[in-house]
């Protein structure tokens, strides 16, 4: 059981956010949380854009740090942009079967939303874990290449764990429409 020494002391609605958040830009706050440390007495501020990243990142650390290990698990990133699918679903269905197509299990995954910086265009970063795939070369088998709607969907072994994970919890917040997430994950992380 965790213990918990922080105390909210206020969530107020801050009144010098006057911005609205609009769809497929950078998320602004719109209220901040004011917290007390039980021990030390010492006061911070947030908000609810920091929150949610720190929340983010978290279980992007912990699916990176679960599926460490190069010698027991293959980490493959997908990449496809908004005008493929808007829902992280539809191709985790297809990656899922094609990951039991090669007889091995599927471990965990973890998406975020991003936005291109040259042309601009809303897309998903997705990482899933499966047991160690062995092929020669360093290239992908074809059941592991994808395609969604006869559109192609970029993938890739990730050849470097933590230079991928730092990239992905750099990543900024995106208004994408009201209640819509801007990140999941599996439930469980197998190993």
């Amino acid at each position: 059981m965790t213990t918990h020494h922080f105390t909210e002391l206020s969530s107020k609605r801050s009144p010098q956010v006057i911005e609205v958040n609009y769809t497929n830009q950078e998320r602004k706050p719109k209220y901040k949380k004011e917290f007390r440390n039980k021990i030390t007495q010492e006061k911070f501020v947030t908000n609810e854009v920091q929150i949610l990243k720190y929340k983010r990142n978290k279980k992007i650390t912990m699916f990176f740090d679960t599926y460490s290990s190069y010698s027991k698990f293959s980490l493959i990133e997908v990449g496809f942009d908004f005008e493929v699918t808007n829902k992280a679903s539809d191709v985790l269905r297809i990656v899922k079967r094609n990951i039991a197509r090669l007889n091995q299990d599927f471990l965990g995954y973890i998406w975020l939303i991003d936005k291109g910086t040259e042309n601009g265009t809303m897309h998903f970063h997705l990482v899933v874990a499966c047991n160690k795939l062995d092929f020669k070369g360093k290239r992908l088998p074809k059941e592991m290449q994808f395609k969604f709607k006869e559109k192609k969907i970029h993938s890739s072994f990730v050849k470097n764990n933590e230079k991928l994970k730092q990239y992905l919890m750099k990543k900024k917040i995106y208004f994408i429409g009201k209640r819509k997430r801007v990140y999941g994950n599996s439930r469980y992380f197998i190993n």
